[in-house]
This record gives structure tokens, C-alpha cells and sequence, in this order.
């Protein structure tokens, strides 16, 4: 039987658009979809929105995300080319990062990358370094321990440099995977949901980033 990690490197090469469309049709690109999803989210899930509701959000996604990838890459294959979970589990690490930034008030963007670099566990890796940077940064803003001590004044630019190091590891994941396609398709499907629900005006509103 073929393994799953081989099977799904074996999925056709992505078409790497950047862009999804509305209900309207209307071109979105993937860091404004993102912005709007997480505003979305909160407008959704108004309650627990500090700081450190958020990183809790952002660590269970990446704990998610990397349950996924253990299975792919130590699993046995599944009838589907591609794990639907996989490509959730990444969009949904996605939008907790970009939540995360956007309550601190930095830009961050997430590019695709057209091929594949380092080994998925490595990635995972990194994404994990990136969370715990995340982490670091919340608990300095928060006081806590001796940060303040360890690294100074709190300056939001580290925390938005570690969340685009988040998207950064997502990105490199979604090219190994060659799940750029269907990770589009699946910003675009919470996207329009979330449009029918109310939860995202028309033109994006204050989703805009």
C-alpha cells in the first residue's frame, strides 16, 4: 500500500492564484480574505478576544494542524488523495494568526510558495518555534515573569514578525502538500458562508487589512 505522505506529494502541482471570489464574484485576494474571516470569527465568537484567548486559539490550531501532518507523514493511506482535515486545520491556523496580529494592530501576508523545501516535520517545526515566539511576545506585553526585564519595553513589531513566521510555515506546508488549490477553495467556501451568516458586509467592511 502506498504511503499517505507520497500519495498526497503525488497531487497535481497548484495553481497558486492567491485570489478567491465572493458570492458576488468578486476577486479577494487570500490576506484580505483572511483579515475578513478573522473579524469574522470575533463578530461570530464576540467573547474571549484578549490577547491570551487568542494565542490559546492560535496553539490549539497548531496542535491540530500538526496532528494532521504526523498522520500524513506516519499514516496509513486513505482513500482520498488529500485529507479534507489537513487543508482545514491550515486555514484555520491561518485565521487564528491573522486574529492574533490584527488585535495588535500589525499587517502580516500570506504568500504561497510554488515548491516545496524543507521536510514537513521541519516545517512543523518551525510553526511550533513561531507559536512559542507568539507566546513570548504576549506574555511580555502582559508583564509577565521577568520579560520586561529579559527584553524591554513591549514592541508589537516582534509579535507581528512572529505571527508572519506562523504564516510563513503554513505556506511552506501547503506547497509540500501541493494543497495550495484546495486551501483556496476552502478560504473561499468559510468566506461566502460567513457572507450568507451576516458575519461579513458587503465590500469586506472593517475586515479590510
Amino acid at each position: 500500500m502506498e504511503h499517505r505522505a507520497t500519495a498526497l506529494r503525488r497531487a497535481a502541482a497548484p495553481t497558486i492564484s492567491g485570489v478567491i471570489t465572493d458570492l458576488d464574484g468578486a476577486p479577494v485576494d487570500m490576506t484580505t480574505a483572511l483579515y475578513r474571516l478573522s473579524l469574522a470569527f470575533d463578530r461570530r465568537f464576540p467573547e474571549h478576544d484578549a490577547p491570551a484567548d487568542r494565542l490559546v486559539r492560535l496553539c490549539e490550531e497548531v496542535g491540530e494542524l500538526a496532528e494532521e501532518v504526523l498522520v500524513a507523514e506516519t499514516g496509513d493511506l486513505s482513500p482520498a488523495p488529500v485529507r479534507p482535515n489537513l487543508v482545514k486545520e491550515l486555514r484555520d491556523v491561518l485565521r487564528a494568526a491573522v486574529g492574533l496580529a490584527r488585535r495588535y494592530g500589525r499587517s502580516v501576508r500570506f504568500a504561497a510558495v510554488p515548491e516545496r523545501g524543507a521536510p514537513p516535520l521541519v516545517l512543523i517545526a518551525r510553526l511550533a518555534v513561531a507559536a512559542g515566539d507568539c507566546a513570548r511576545w504576549v506574555h511580555h506585553d502582559a508583564g509577565m515573569g521577568v520579560k520586561v526585564e529579559k527584553h524591554g519595553v513591549f514592541r508589537p513589531e516582534r509579535l507581528g514578525a512572529s505571527v508572519q513566521a506562523v504564516l510563513d510555515a503554513v505556506a511552506g506546508l501547503t506547497a509540500h502538500y501541493t494543497v495550495a488549490e484546495a486551501l483556496a477553495r476552502s478560504v473561499e467556501d468559510a468566506y461566502r458562508r460567513y457572507q450568507q451568516e451576516g458575519h461579513i458586509e458587503p465590500g469586506g467592511g472593517a475586515g479590510n487589512p
